[in-house]
């Protein structure tokens, strides 16, 4: 060993180096296991959309329970998509999946993206919405439960949208 080795290999097994290592691995595994953990997630039940396998659909109109200004306009229905788009007018032509620069000529357009992609959803899935607040202070809520990738046996999972 040369000078460095011995004088690292010193320090290291040094009683009082010892005692802020272990006290940092301490510190580590608190952290690590809970302590800092986020906090449980909140789950609002709501009217389900659809529930079980389905590819390509787009359900609606239905009621947001407020008005909605997106983009200058405002709505009071949306539509879902089963692609993962919240739709503020019925636009078949979203039905692929496929993403495209918005704005479009072509469509979709006037639209939420909230994970644009080809979906489905599982059998075990859902789509499902609920309002909750008192004016004004109202939010829309649009989950897709078990949610997964047309064509793919894997699985993504679930995400929201929430309209303020």
């Amino acid at each position: 060993m040369d000078g460095f080795d011995q004088i690292v290999l010193k320090n290291l097994t040094n009683p009082g180096i010892m005692k802020y290592r272990n006290l940092l691995i301490i510190l580590l595994i608190l952290l690590s296991s809970g302590v800092a953990a986020q906090p449980p997630e909140t789950i609002y039940q709501g009217t389900v959309i659809r529930s079980g396998y389905d590819d390509d659909a787009v359900y609606g109109p239905l009621n947001i329970g407020f008005n909605f200004t997106y983009f200058g306009n405002s709505y009071s229905q949306f539509y879902v998509s089963s692609n993962g788009l919240v739709l503020f007018t019925a636009d078949p032509l979203n039905l692929s999946g496929a993403e495209v620069a918005i704005p479009d000529p072509a469509a979709p357009n006037n639209f939420i993206a909230a994970f644009w992609d080809d979906l489905v959803v599982d059998g075990t899935g859902k789509i499902l919405y609920t309002t909750i607040g008192a004016a004004p202070n109202r939010k829309l809520i649009i989950q897709f439960g078990n949610m997964g990738f047309y064509g793919f046996p894997a699985f993504m999972g679930t995400f929201a949208v929430i309209l303020l």
